[in-house]
């Protein structure tokens, strides 16, 4: 939900822990925005969905190796974002 706070979380393994991953917000195939860069051991991050952030059920996270690029992974499946406020007749399906 817009204006919620979600956990991004990740494991890994074969890459140094002193290594940072860049976190991607994607729509689609399309990237929207970076989200952050954190370090791999972290293995956490706590997201603030901005109020910017427009509603869809089509959304997934990259994570992506800082030490070496073509390390990279999205997030299982996609996720809905939903209005902060509900919208009279508007019904927010997980899928479509």
């Amino acid at each position: 939900k817009i204006g919620s706070r979600n956990m991004i979380n990740w494991t890994h393994i074969a890459m140094p822990d002193e290594t940072d991953v860049r976190i991607d917000l994607y729509r689609g195939t399309e990237f929207q925005s970076s989200i952050t860069t954190a370090p791999l051991d972290a293995e956490n991050f706590p997201w603030l969905i901005p109020d910017s952030m427009e509603p869809g059920h089509d959304y997934r996270i990259r994570i992506t190796s800082m030490w070496d690029p073509s390390y990279f992974d999205y997030s299982d499946s996609v996720f809905l974002i939903r209005p902060a406020t509900a919208i009279p007749g508007r019904h927010w399906p997980l899928y479509e």
